[in-house]
């Protein structure tokens, strides 16, 4: 199967579709931002069609399928507009994969202990009650990755 080609955005048409239907609902930049549960700055730079250090802002699927959804337009048609092809992976087309435990160690150690001990609860509800052994290799493999990073 070919790959889908990337269409030229067309990053005017899309500023002015999206900033035509907030002002037709009466929202705020703030107030269509917490519609679609983007931030301010991402709406922001979706209308003006370019970031504020003047370079061309390249949105993602998922903030222009979310902007789309709130204003009740066709996502679709976003997308195309935001040269956007759906479901194909942003920068080089590098696909991230599972973490190794060496990823997971560092980032493990960049965690405070209240998130540490978040991650640990998180990981005992994955794990069932007769794993035990498990869970407990887990939770110690995350104590041991933050104090070696301490």
């Amino acid at each position: 199967m070919p790959a889908a080609r990337v269409p030229e955005p067309q990053l005017d048409e899309l500023s002015r579709v999206i900033a035509a239907a907030r002002e037709d609902r009466g929202w705020s930049v703030v107030g269509a931002a917490q519609e679609a549960d983007v931030s301010k700055s991402a709406w922001q730079n979706l209308e003006r069609g370019r970031r504020l250090d003047g370079k061309p802002f390249k949105p993602t699927e998922d903030l222009v399928v979310a902007v789309a959804e709130a204003l009740e337009l066709d996502p679709a048609r976003l997308l195309r507009l935001a040269g956007v092809v759906p479901g194909r992976p942003r920068g080089r087309g590098r696909r991230v994969g599972p973490a190794s435990p060496k990823d997971i160690e560092r980032l493990a150690g960049r965690l405070t202990a209240r998130q540490r001990a978040a991650v640990a609860e998180l990981m005992r509800s994955f794990v069932e009650p007769e794993d035990g052994e498990v869970a407990e290799q887990a939770r110690s493999g995350v104590a041991e990755a933050a104090e070696r990073s301490e």
